[in-house]
């Protein structure tokens, strides 16, 4: 950003590896994973990109759901406000945020922009490993000894299972790892 090579969230997908690697402390290795890093963050799942965004008052778990709502993350421009509210989990704050975000026209053409360098608007198909834990939801804590808490909620959602971000009513399972 100092340097001037990155003026708007866009230009982290078309960088300039020559000019990179002039700079202090950029060598080969750094400056192919960077590449390797970049072009791999294409391909993610629409969640991680709006999450990405920065839309006030949306965390993970509220983007997951989000990318299961629409075809494509420019799809919500049409969206209104009662269906931001209609949505589980989604209350008028979050609802408000979102169509405050998805309404501004510069917020869809950086969208557009960030699809036409390839990076990937769509929805992707959840294939989940079981549905045992369907119906469920659970809130993970502390330090958990065998995974961490982001591959604990992971594994959850894998199996049908929700992952809450507190604890409220609609908690089933409260895992405590230490401290």
């Amino acid at each position: 950003v100092s340097e001037g090579i990155i003026k708007s969230t866009a230009d982290v997908f078309r960088l300039d590896y020559d000019k990179i690697r002039q700079l202090e402390g950029w060598k080969d290795k750094s400056v192919i994973n960077l590449n390797e890093s970049v072009e791999a963050a294409k391909g993610g799942e629409m969640w991680r990109l709006i999450t990405g965004l920065g839309i006030r008052h949306v965390g993970s778990t509220t983007a997951k759901m989000l990318a299961l709502q629409v075809e494509q993350l420019t799809d919500f421009k049409d969206w209104t406000p009662e269906q931001f509210t209609d949505l589980e989990d989604v209350g008028p704050k979050v609802a408000a945020s979102l169509y405050e975000f998805f309404s501004d026209a510069s917020n869809i053409a950086l969208i557009e922009e960030l699809a036409s360098l390839g990076v990937n608007i769509q929805k992707s198909e959840v294939v989940l490993a079981s549905e045992k834990l369907a119906g469920l939801t659970f809130l993970f804590t502390g330090t958990l000894s065998r995974m961490s808490r982001d591959q604990a909620k992971d594994l959850v959602e894998q199996n049908g299972g929700k992952s809450l971000s507190a604890v409220s009513s609609q908690l089933d399972y409260l895992v405590a790892g230490e401290k």
